[in-house]
């Protein structure tokens, strides 16, 4: 992980200060997440380890579990969170007015705030679910709603309606907002470094061997892609890491029919979900690493890979469907066509292979992901935070 020793140490303290450095040092963030704190970590885990790396005291609020009575948190260890825990609120709150609901959310906050042991000085959401009508500032001063997956851009209306910040990892994610745009922040997925140990791989097949990293009940895969390279290039074994019947508590699956197949195609391996800090290890194992998206299909106008860095960290070459988002990447990505399979560049790929993984590349690949670090995005956001702030004050002096 990035410790804080690791920042620049010749930058003056006004220049530290304009770009966030110390901005985060003593604030109290509230982080609400859609998925739960564990060994699984995304964008949002990535945030709250950053900001408690740059001198924030960060707590972590898991889903709402009906396995909860009560509000508890746990002990902040070293290196995580404090992380809190509550059961659903009120049932049929959606259907309430605008005004009952925002009390009933002030309260909820209230509540967290009480078990945390004082207000916070931000609320980070990540959900936009909860806490869309919250008004009263008694207990979160500041909100940004943070935006990783969204259907269509008018629904983001909703939940960023009250914010003071709203972060998109998709421009286009920001096309319906009324908010003005000045409040809206392009904020790409970053890259995590970790601390690396000995590798504890287990023997893998020989062969070409291509790696298809993350949530395998995902909708949006292209299964008859991935089925069609395996078919097509029997000399290539897949090997498809991560859970088969959803992650982050979501129990939906690959369509019965799709397993089937997988499990009897020879080439295919299912290795499952892996430890985070084994990720590395698998990705760099790799001769080929796979995005395969049907995105079209299931609807989503924008979309932002969460992967495609950790894939990039690997050095490894990088065969994707068309990612709107990811366009400037020529050169250390093979991107399909819009609406092409990426099944249809592969004979090319195996023929380039060795020159598509040569040392300089993968160099370049390498220092794109470091260069996307979580340190860097958190001080963007500092820095939009002040410059916000500022102009704030400027108009009320002008009043």
């Amino acid at each position: 992980m990035m410790h804080a020793s690791h920042k620049p140490t010749d930058r003056s303290d006004a220049t530290k200060a304009e770009a966030g450095m110390d901005y985060w040092q003593g604030r109290r963030v509230l982080i609400v997440s859609p998925e739960a704190w564990g060994p699984v970590r995304l964008s949002k885990h990535h945030y709250a380890s950053t900001l408690m790396e740059q001198g924030a005291q960060v707590f972590f609020l898991d889903p709402d579990s009906p396995k909860e009575n009560r509000i508890r948190i746990t002990a902040a260890a070293p290196d995580q969170p404090a992380v809190l825990f509550r059961p659903p609120p009120l049932r049929g709150m959606r259907f309430l007015s605008r005004v009952v609901r925002a009390k009933l959310e002030a309260y909820q906050m209230k509540q967290l705030a009480a078990a945390a042991g004082g207000p916070f000085d931000l609320l980070w959401n990540f959900d936009l679910h909860r806490f869309r009508s919250i008004e009263n500032r008694a207990h979160a001063l500041e909100r940004i709603v943070h935006v990783m997956d969204l259907r269509e851009p008018k629904e983001l209306n909703g939940p960023a309606g009250l914010a003071d910040l709203v972060i998109v990892v998709s421009p286009a994610m920001a096309d319906g907002l009324e908010k003005p745009q000045d409040r809206v922040l392009h904020l790409a997925h970053g890259w995590m470094p970790r601390k690396r140990e000995a590798s504890a791989l287990p023997a893998l097949s020989t062969g070409i061997k291509l790696g298809y990293l993350g949530n395998l009940a995902m909708r949006a895969i292209d299964w008859s892609s991935i089925i069609g390279i395996a078919t097509s290039f029997p000399e290539v074994q897949l090997h498809l890491i991560g859970p088969l019947h959803g992650a982050f508590g979501n129990d939906t699956g690959v369509d019965p029919a799709t397993e089937k197949l997988l499990n009897a195609l020879p080439n295919i391996k299912l290795i499952g979900p892996v430890p985070y800090d084994q990720v590395p290890d698998w990705l760099e194992a790799m001769d080929i690493l796979l995005i395969a998206y049907d995105l079209e299909g299931v609807g989503l106008k924008a979309t932002s890979s969460h992967k495609l860095l950790e894939y990039l960290a690997s050095g490894k070459v990088v065969l994707s469907s068309y990612l709107e988002d990811h366009r400037n990447l020529e050169g250390l990505v093979i991107m399909a066509r819009p609406g092409g399979s990426v099944t249809n560049y592969m004979k090319d790929l195996l023929r380039d292979l060795p020159a598509l993984n040569a040392p300089e590349l993968q160099a370049k690949r390498k220092a794109y992901a470091a260069a996307n670090n979580y340190a860097e995005k958190v001080e963007q956001v500092a820095r939009k935070l002040r410059s916000m702030a500022r102009v704030s004050s400027q108009l009320k002096d002008q009043a």
